[in-house]
């Protein structure tokens, strides 16, 4: 699977730079297996106002399946 950087602008202030953060108080993890992998989760900031746009993990495909 290919990741296509996407075209976006800030809603707020149509900021078009943006940055990458990691959110220090959030993890992602399975619910039925707390103790499995974990993910950081990773924030798109707008460099202009500060604004998260977005937030996601980077390997999605690494995370197991839900109903297992």
């Amino acid at each position: 699977m290919s990741v296509q950087k996407i075209k976006t602008e800030c809603p707020y202030c149509g900021g078009s730079e943006f940055v990458r953060g990691v959110d220090n108080g959030m993890l992602l993890q399975h619910p039925k297996h707390p103790f499995g992998p974990r993910q950081n989760v990773h924030c798109q900031i707008c460099k202009r106002c500060g604004t998260i746009v977005r937030k996601f993990i980077v390997n999605p495909q690494e995370l197991p399946d839900y109903d297992r």
